[in-house]
């Protein structure tokens, strides 16, 4: 399941930064979207890892 959410991030983070790099969004909105990316990830795995400890 992680592997697939990393996938996952890796395929979005991608596309903000071509977004960037085309000039479609400001440098800031990128760091805000892929920042929040990251913080989905994140909570992903923490989920992920609470559930395998049966929590």
């Amino acid at each position: 399941m992680f592997h697939q959410n990393l996938e996952s991030f890796a395929e979005r983070v991608g596309l903000v930064v071509g977004l960037q790099s085309n000039g479609k969004v400001s440098q800031e909105q990128a760091y805000a979207q892929i920042r929040n990316i990251w913080k989905e990830l994140k909570d992903s795995k923490d989920a992920l890892l609470k559930s395998q400890k049966g929590e």
